[in-house]
């Protein structure tokens, strides 16, 4: 998680220069004309001692809970989205190896991956020898049928009349695996959409306030060339921070939308065409299909019902700000001819 490092790196360098630009800029001058690091509006003499240096305090703590705040929120979510993104990974494997199940010999699953194979390879296997060590009794899970949607119950009942008899269950392991799969799938479709109407709102008001944040920056970056070297370095500094912040979300969410597009290239890897073309083989193969067919819709997380957070949203956000900058000159520019 280097990008939410950096990203806290850059908030602390903010609100650092929000306390040292009102002493570099106080210094040698009258306690009158002393500045604190947010210009107030009262009828306080915040300039005179014991006052200046409450509220210096009290603003720099405030500054200090904005910052945790701000990158708090933006990790955790980038944090969540990566996870999300790497359990369907891992039921991308499970899906790969469903066939492998109960077959006396899949070498290239059960052979043990060497140190320069992929990170692939090495889930695959590791997958594989956890699956094999339990007991498939087990695996077989009670789900509530509230929350079934048709897909899963279609795809289900074609799988729940394999297995039956409890003494095939080593050789009936691949339909038992694969309605796991099913039920981890349906299971990761609902957290998405719990997820989707949670954070949708939020990350509509990130993106309005990224973007209003890059055009102004950029503005101020503009204009404070050649006047004030810190306060430019404060506007480059949020400059940074908005992209980065807005790269939290569009990043983590575009991998959520890769990955479970590839349920559906995981499941056609599947050694389906080693099943024999009795009953179960053609269920299987058809649980196969309506898989397919459920990972081709991916799950996303969209800007307030608008548009999916991805990196073409980063992009499209990235040129309008870039759009806004350019009005804001050429205004300037006219105001000082």
């Amino acid at each position: 998680m280097k990008i939410v490092v950096i990203h806290f790196l850059i908030v602390q360098s903010v609100e650092g220069l929000y306390f040292c630009i009102p002493i570099v800029e106080s210094y040698g001058k009258n306690s009158s004309e002393r500045s604190v690091p947010f210009p107030l509006h009262t009828d306080i003499p915040y300039t005179e001692s014991p006052y200046y240096e409450l509220i210096f305090i009290f603003e720099s703590a405030s500054a200090l809970s904005v910052g945790i705040c701000t990158t708090g929120f933006g990790g955790f979510l980038c944090a969540m989205n990566l996870y999300t993104a790497g359990q369907f990974k891992i039921l991308q494997c499970k899906l790969e190896i469903t066939c492998a199940m109960g077959r006396t010999k899949f070498s290239q699953v059960q052979s043990r991956p060497d140190r320069e194979s992929s990170s692939h390879d090495w889930l695959r296997w590791s997958l594989f020898s956890d699956v094999i060590s339990k007991d498939y009794t087990d695996l077989i899970k009670d789900v509530d049928e509230n929350q079934k949607s048709d897909y899963t119950q279609f795809s289900l009942y074609n799988v729940k009349s394999v297995g039956a008899d409890e003494s095939n269950e080593k050789k009936n392991a691949p339909y038992i695996l694969l309605r796991e799969c099913i039920q981890q799938h349906q299971l990761l479709i609902h957290y998405m959409e719990k997820v989707e109407n949670l954070f949708s709102g939020i990350m509509l008001a990130q993106t309005l306030g990224a973007v209003l944040e890059l055009c102004f920056a950029g503005f101020q970056i503009l204009l404070g060339v050649g006047t004030s070297k810190l306060r430019t370095a404060l506007s480059i500094q949020f400059l940074l921070g908005s992209t980065v912040l807005l790269l939290f979300f569009s990043w983590s969410s575009h991998e959520i939308i890769i990955q479970s597009q590839e349920i559906a290239e995981a499941a056609y890897r599947a050694s389906w065409y080693g099943l024999g073309f009795t009953d179960e083989g053609r269920a299987f193969r058809q649980s196969l299909l309506i898989i397919i067919a459920r990972a081709r819709k991916p799950c996303i997380l969209t800007v307030g019902k608008f548009a999916p957070m991805s990196l073409n949203t980063f992009t499209s956000v990235f040129n309008t700000s870039l759009s806004y900058f350019t009005i804001l000159r050429q205004v300037n520019e006219g105001l000082d001819s």
